[in-house]
């Protein structure tokens, strides 16, 4: 559970709401055993160099955040570069720094470790630490219109060089099938390539951050390997499954759908596949072929 407390004057009680917003999302789409304390303040705190930052006491299980001065560097950091407001810019900042902090408590309890190794072995749980973060900021932007509104939609297709009729039909089919069996509320580009993937024949690349969209690459090295064992049928089915899998992982990342365990992720993704395969197969590929 976390539980939050405002400190602030009157002239920053407008960051509350999104907050709490923020907060109650983060309770809802991911696991915490533990409580943990959020106060956030405007007093000022010198902390490398800073006035207004972000202090973690890992013991108390407590968060301090500042808005000290917050106006300020709203006008200092804001650009113009995403089309985006100044409340909204730095919402996001504030978003990133919170879950962040946050996102020590959530590898914690999904570990099952004490504080004490993950301070101990902190350098280990460093990259997980930033991808958890990342991950949090950008599904709760993709799930409040607020912030998605400021991001493009979409599905995109495209191929490094030309691919075989058949094929590129079939992609044709399946893509027109998937648009209009599920959203794409964050834009993804699928490209596909003839070079050869290391360990695995396609991946769901996730966005690093709010302004960088996700990607998924599929290779079709095997293809005229797997035509010539098996035929036309099932060697066009082989990309489309590789497809349905990377777009089931971006299916649950837009839809707040996390597990820290990859593994599990991948069985998702693996039934999300077989799900819409069967799917494609009934309503559009028989009679296709």
């Amino acid at each position: 559970m976390i539980k939050t407390k405002f400190k602030l004057e009157k002239n920053k009680r407008r960051f509350i709401q999104p907050i709490k917003q923020f907060i109650d999302w983060i309770e809802v789409y991911r696991e915490f055993n533990q409580n943990i304390h959020i106060i956030i303040h405007d007093y000022p705190i010198l902390s490398y160099g800073y006035v207004n930052d972000c202090q973690i006491d890992m013991y108390h299980k407590t968060i301090y955040y500042s808005l000290y001065d917050i106006e300020n560097d709203m006008k200092k950091n804001y650009s113009k570069k995403f089309n985006i407001d100044i409340i909204t810019n730095v919402m996001i900042e504030v978003f990133e720094d919170l879950s962040l902090q946050l996102s020590k408590f959530y590898i914690i309890n999904q570990e099952n470790m004490t504080i004490h190794d993950f301070i101990v072995n902190y350098e280990k749980f460093e990259k997980q630490m930033y991808h958890e973060q990342r991950c949090m900021v950008y599904q709760f932007a993709c799930m409040n219109t607020k912030y998605s509104k400021h991001l493009k939609s979409g599905l995109k297709i495209t191929y490094d060089n030309a691919i075989p009729y058949k094929l590129q039909h079939a992609i044709e089919l399946f893509e027109g099938f998937i648009t209009e069996h599920m959203k794409f509320p964050i834009k993804t580009k699928v490209k596909m390539t003839y070079e050869n993937l290391i360990d695995c024949d396609g991946y769901f690349k996730y966005p690093n951050n709010l302004f960088k969209y996700p990607k998924i690459k599929i290779s079709l090295n095997d293809f005229e390997c797997i035509e010539n064992e098996l035929g036309s049928f099932d060697a066009v089915l082989n990309i489309l499954r590789i497809l349905a899998h990377e777009l089931g992982h971006y299916h649950a990342f837009v839809n707040g759908v996390w597990n820290y365990d990859q593994h599990k992720r991948e069985i998702d993704a693996y039934n999300f596949e077989n799900l819409i395969i069967q799917k494609f197969i009934d309503e559009v590929y028989y009679n296709y072929y």
